[in-house]
């Protein structure tokens, strides 16, 4: 078989096109294995899946919404004696009345729980009100009793290395009664991250930032619990690693806003629209990250095998003048030799678009979101 210079350039084509696909599947598979031996701890469903409190409370709130007044107002004092035991029906009964606006009913349940004497081993505990109260104050249509402050750059004096987005919470009671609330100042970092926090990332469309992978191992730590009365702010200095909560966005504008419970560790809970918790204002912020993973099918780089493409399509066309030519301007079909060249390297370049989208996957799902580095700061601070 006769070689023509245009099968030369046919071969040329193939040999850099698998050349090119077999060292970029080795840097990746590389890639991967060395995430993998971190793997282990991380979270693989990224909190788009339900976790079985989610459901819970969201079955709750289903059969709150179909009862009387009356009928939550015995379902929240029965929920009262036994609050532990009801948690994930507690949060929705309260959610329920205070959409209804049942001031009367929540404020006996208030001044009820205010009144009970909590001695244990010879101390009195302030009742826990902090869920009751910004029920109540909602139903009032007043602003929440607890406030937090977000300052974003603020990093710990332990983490002075530490390169990814951190920023500082300042949680105040600025309750309109002036009522002291029962605080739980930490007691929930032992797995390196606070888990009563919550931070979400809202882009311009309206799209939530899918959660971080990261998956704290224990629950606990130290802290303290007391009333934190009117104007006060919590002891503890609260720092937050933001690539622990929040998968690397892609640059651009968001909102961002801060949430905290008193009681559930909310940190790996996506939906947390039945539950009474402490928020910020959103913040408007512009996040720079120059290598995103929030989105797997981003992170897929299609210019090779486009580039693959538009060879051929070159090739192809060379082909084809140069027949017009031996054939006086006549357009003849393209020659079997030039047609199976380019089946065979269309189908190289799909199978490299695919290998690269799945092992774009791969390190998506593997790779720790928390050694990310990308940066945040206030729109209005952004450089133009």
């Amino acid at each position: 078989m006769k070689l023509s210079l245009r099968d030369l350039f046919w071969l040329i084509l193939l040999g850099a096109t698998t050349t090119i696909w077999t060292t970029e599947h080795r840097k990746a598979a590389a890639d991967i294995a060395g995430c993998r031996q971190h793997s282990w701890f991380l979270r693989a469903d990224r909190g788009m899946q339900p976790t079985d409190a989610e459901n819970k409370r969201r079955a709750a709130a289903n059969r709150f919404s179909r009862m009387t007044d009356n009928e939550l107002d015995a379902c929240l004092t029965s929920f009262q004696a036994e609050r532990h035991a009801n948690k994930a029906k507690y949060d929705p009964c309260l959610a329920e009345m205070a959409r209804r606006k049942l001031v009367d009913q929540l404020q006996r349940q208030y001044d009820a729980l205010m009144a009970k004497d909590r001695d244990q081993d010879g101390f009195r505990w302030h009742p826990d009100n902090l869920e009751l109260l910004t029920a109540l104050r909602r139903a009032q249509g007043r602003p929440d009793p607890l406030t937090l402050e977000m300052a974003l750059d603020s990093r710990p004096p332990w983490r002075t290395k530490y390169s990814g987005p951190c920023l500082q919470a300042i949680v105040r009671n600025v309750d309109v009664g002036d009522e002291p609330v029962f605080f739980v100042d930490g007691c929930d970092d032992r797995g390196g991250r606070r888990e009563r926090w919550r931070f979400a990332l809202i882009d311009e469309r309206g799209n939530q930032i899918a959660d971080s992978n990261y998956a704290p191992m224990m629950g606990g730590g130290l802290g303290t619990f007391a009333p934190l009365k009117h104007g006060n702010t919590g002891t503890r200095v609260n720092f937050f690693e933001l690539p622990k909560y929040v998968a690397p966005p892609p640059s651009g504008r968001y909102q961002l806003q801060a949430f905290y419970h008193n009681d559930i560790g909310i940190a790996s809970e996506r939906d947390i629209s039945q539950l009474i918790v402490s928020k910020s204002e959103p913040l408007s912020v512009v996040v720079h990250n120059p290598t995103p993973r929030s989105d797997p099918q981003r992170r897929s780089d299609s210019r090779r095998p486009l580039t693959v493409l538009a060879g051929c399509a070159v090739l192809i066309m060379v082909s084809v003048i140069s027949r017009m030519r031996r054939s006086d301007r006549k357009l003849l079909p393209i020659s079997r030799r030039d047609s199976i060249w380019c089946v065979l390297l269309v189908s190289i370049a799909i199978g490299m678009w695919l290998d690269q989208r799945r092992q774009s996957k791969l390190i998506f799902d593997v790779r720790p979101d928390a050694a990310a580095e990308w940066s945040i700061r206030l729109a209005d601070e952004a450089k133009p």
